[in-house]
């Protein structure tokens, strides 16, 4: 679906805005009128490569500030910037006030806020342009706990993911940083910007029998469920032990009451499929997987960047490669970062959480296609048979920063959900006026005013509920060591909940 936004926001990764309430021939200004940025980028709707290209020339007053403007093209005013140092602030076109764009003097640590996002410095190292030493940076961002790695060249602003002209996906990844020249010269290109040395996010490999799958389909305020798990009934085919991947509506499987059957089997990484239980037909896209044996191989979590997922054929092109566009990493909790996989097509886009799937549709890993309206489709919660994994949405009907969009308000978190039932189970703090301890297997709860208290696994299995008897309810638990749920209710009807684990 088409996440585009008429207001230009902030090109905060890229080398759109620049600075100087006067141009600078100094290699280290940013804001430059002797300098040209020169980008290509992909349009997936009919595979061409467009040149774009970046410029300042002349003077602005905006506010009292006298700043350069910068042109996207021949003629495009982009926005307006100025620098202060080894800062760099920008007024981008439609607004009236400056933020923050570049700290090109950060340190190791340090946490600089651009337009309401925080960076924080992981690198810095330095390389030689035109006979200058200029600072390299690299710098993670967490948007919906999605973290970017980004870099800075001083000088030449943001490399890595350039622009914010799609803001749902905070960086789009076909844009590419060619080349910079200073009065005619190359004086920097892509090939001299030292990548950062990062290791490869990680994939995890949990087991999918027993998990559990829940999406659901929205239109506007409209919204329904379905659901996937994988049952512990193994078939031994051809010397493969598969087992059935089952899709329902129902809040927990029901024999009989599944929409569809699939047969898979998991090796490491890989999941695969049995050639036949793939149907074609009911996508818009025909995929063609990589083959082995009787299989396909419907995921690979072990892919890189550039690598070939599949091939994807319509009736109105010919058949092209879906290459992993991007990789960054995906914080679950506060000790689970995932590796995060990108795609994108001529028609829409994917994403993947390794070891998990597709957050839009399991059965439907590849790109899906982009509409004209807030409606499509999101994995709202997914949990793993032994709870060791367990994912939520992360996204709120709340609207917490400038770079969240329209569909913000509808692709969000469902507590409603009756696949984790109860309703309210999420990452909340304690802040109550009650106690919770555990001690030899037993949760218990003082409360002067609560009236019952429920305790859950992971997985949202009720674990047990006691009322308040003079201010204290205790329920015993079996599994140790272990993290569980716990709900307390007032009379009035509304609930705190949280975690707590047992050793």
């Amino acid at each position: 679906m088409k996440r585009l936004q008429t207001t230009i926001i902030l090109f905060v990764v890229c080398i759109s805005y620049a600075i100087g309430a006067k141009s600078n021939s100094s290699i280290k200004s940013f804001i430059n009128e002797d300098k040209i940025w020169h980008w290509v980028k992909f349009d997936y709707r009919d595979e061409t490569y467009n040149d774009e290209y970046f410029f300042f020339e002349g003077d602005t007053l905006i506010n009292g500030i006298q700043a350069k403007i910068l042109y996207k093209n021949r003629n495009i005013y982009h926005a307006a910037l100025y620098e202060d140092g080894d800062k760099v602030y920008c007024c981008n076109k439609g607004y009236d006030n400056f933020r923050l764009l570049f700290d090109f003097g950060a340190k190791i640590g340090e946490i600089i806020p651009v337009d309401g996002l925080n960076y924080t410095v992981l690198d810095v190292e330095e390389i030689i342009v035109d006979n200058e030493p200029l600072r390299v940076l690299h710098l993670s961002i967490v948007k919906n706990k999605i973290r970017y790695i980004v870099t800075w060249v001083q000088g030449f602003g943001c490399i890595s993911y350039p622009s914010y002209e799609y803001p749902y996906f905070v960086y789009i990844y076909n844009t590419d940083f060619i080349d910079c020249k200073i009065n005619g010269k190359v004086v920097l290109e892509a090939k001299d910007i030292p990548n950062p040395n990062m290791q490869e996010p990680y994939a995890p490999n949990p087991k999918w029998v027993g998990a559990t799958w829940s999406y659901y389909d929205y239109d506007n305020e409209d919204y329904s469920y379905f659901r996937y798990t994988v049952l512990d009934r193994p078939e031994v085919i051809d010397g493969l032990t598969y087992y059935p991947l089952v899709k329902y509506t129902t809040c927990e499987y029901e024999e009989g009451k599944e929409e569809a059957i699939y047969r898979i089997r998991q090796e490491g990484q890989r999941i695969y499929m049995r050639k036949e239980d793939f149907i074609n037909s009911l996508y818009l896209l025909a995929p063609t997987f990589q083959e082995e044996g009787n299989d396909y191989i419907f995921y690979d979590f072990s892919l890189k960047k550039g690598d070939e997922y599949c091939k994807l054929f319509s009736n109105y092109s010919p058949p092209y490669s879906l290459k992993v566009d991007g990789v960054n990493e995906y914080q679950l909790t506060d000790d689970q970062h995932f590796k995060h996989l990108l795609f994108h097509s001529n028609v829409g886009y994917d994403s993947w959480i390794a070891g998990i799937g597709s957050m839009y549709d399991l059965i439907e890993p590849f790109t899906h296609a982009e509409v004209d309206c807030p409606c499509s489709r999101t994995l709202n919660y997914f949990c793993t048979a032994d709870s060791s994994i367990v994912y939520r949405n992360p996204r709120t009907n709340i609207k917490t920063d400038l770079h969240d969009v329209m569909y913000d308000n509808y692709d969000h978190f469902k507590d409603d959900d009756c696949a984790l039932n109860p309703s309210n189970i999420g990452e909340v703090a304690d802040v109550s006026p009650f106690l919770i301890q555990a001690n030899n297997g037993i949760i218990s709860c003082s409360s002067s005013t609560a009236t019952m208290f429920e305790v859950y696994t992971m997985d949202a299995v009720k674990v047990g509920e006691t009322n308040f008897a003079n201010g204290e309810a205790k329920v015993k638990v079996d599994k140790m060591p272990a993290t569980y749920l716990y709900i307390v209710t007032y009379p009035n009807g509304s609930r705190e909940s949280g975690k707590i684990a047992i050793y």
